[in-house]
């Protein structure tokens, strides 16, 4: 049984998974790290669809999109990294950035259609 499956069998998920409504808005706190994932990881493979997962800091992101990858898989996961700053932004982003950021839009995109 992998991690995925076991959080399935679990009352709280079971419990996110039956509340969730289409065009739903769903907040998670108290729960950090791979906790994180995995419990994202399980809902999305339970009810696969566009989810926004928004972090405190770009090292937390860095970290549940490692983690998402793994879990799930590296054609479902995307990264968008915003600068804390319209001038850090235009100083120092790099093409690798903008085109992960573009490429994330335009995974959104295709997935609203």
């Amino acid at each position: 049984m992998t991690i995925l499956n076991y959080l399935k069998t679990t009352p709280t998920i079971k419990n996110l998974n039956q509340n969730i409504r289409p065009n739903s808005q769903q907040l998670l706190l108290g729960i950090n790290g791979t906790a994180r994932a995995a419990t994202i990881a399980s809902l999305f493979s339970t009810q696969p669809r566009p989810m926004l997962v928004i972090t405190d800091t770009q090292a937390h992101a860095e970290q549940l999109y490692s983690d998402l990858v793994q879990l799930l898989n590296v054609d479902v996961v995307y990264h968008f990294i915003a600068e804390e700053s319209l001038a850090t932004e235009m100083a120092v982003s790099s093409p690798e950035l903008r085109f992960m950021r573009v490429t994330t839009l335009l995974a959104i995109q295709k997935s609203n259609r």
